[in-house]
This record gives C-alpha cells, structure tokens and sequence, in this order.
C-alpha cells in the first residue's frame, strides 16, 4: 500500500485517489479510523471504534465529523484488523457471509492445527540436539 500510494503520490495529476472525497463519493480506507484522506473526516461510533455507518436505500454513507448532518456515499468499506468481526453486521449478501465465517472457522481450525505440529516438531528437534550435545555427537 505504501508503494502504491508513493506512486500516486508522483503520478497524481494521472490517478484519482479514491480515498479523497469526490462530489460526497468515496472509498472507505480504513473503517477503523475517522481519517480517510483528511484529518478526522469522519465521525466515529466510540462504542465500535468504528466509522459511523448509515444505510440508505441499501448502500453505505459515512457520517461528516463535523456534525453537519453531512452523508457521503462509500462504494466500498474496508475492515481492517479487529473491524473484520463487523463484516457480519454489514453485509448485505448472504450467501457471501456463509462461506466466508466458514473459510475463517477453517483457517483457524488449520491455524491451531499447524501450530501444534510445530509445536512437536520443535520439541522433538530440541530433544534430539539435547541427547547429542549430552552424548557428544553435536
């Protein structure tokens, strides 16, 4: 992101910035934060830690900091970090919801998984040089 972002940076007059404001259009950077290009652009629901959301006719708007009452329409919102397990809550397509909470159980089933396996092996290569090193075989 930082690569791309020194690119736009070089680049600007030739690529739009999504993340800048546009006629009250924007892409959502980081729906952990109230800042999306500019300094606190966004208000923030202190109860989530989250951007403040309102849907209308279907589709997400983010709440202006200032409290203008000012709604701008976000085409997409990133969850980042910790804001995954606020996905469900948002999402609007179902079928999606179902196979990504079972991707994610799979993945955490596999995490645990491969983390005990490690584990071992770990143990047991710790163990082998502890015999070698004992008996002088290092």
């Amino acid at each position: 992101m930082t690569t791309l972002y020194l690119f736009w940076k070089l680049n600007k007059d030739e690529i739009e910035n999504l993340a800048i404001n546009h006629d009250l259009n924007v892409i959502d950077n980081n729906i952990n934060s109230s800042v999306n290009y500019d300094t606190d652009e966004y208000a923030v629901d202190l109860s989530k830690g989250i951007k403040k959301v309102k849907f209308v006719r279907g589709y997400p708007f983010l709440f202006a900091s200032n409290n203008s009452g000012t709604l701008t329409r976000a085409h997409a919102l990133h969850f980042q970090g910790g804001a995954k397990d606020y996905i469900k809550e948002f999402s609007t397509y179902t079928p999606f919801l179902r196979h990504y909470f079972k991707s994610i159980r799979y993945l955490k089933t596999l995490k645990s998984y491969m983390n005990n396996k490690v584990s071992i092996l770990v143990k047991k290569t710790v163990g082998s040089l502890s015999k070698a090193v004992d008996t002088g075989k290092s």
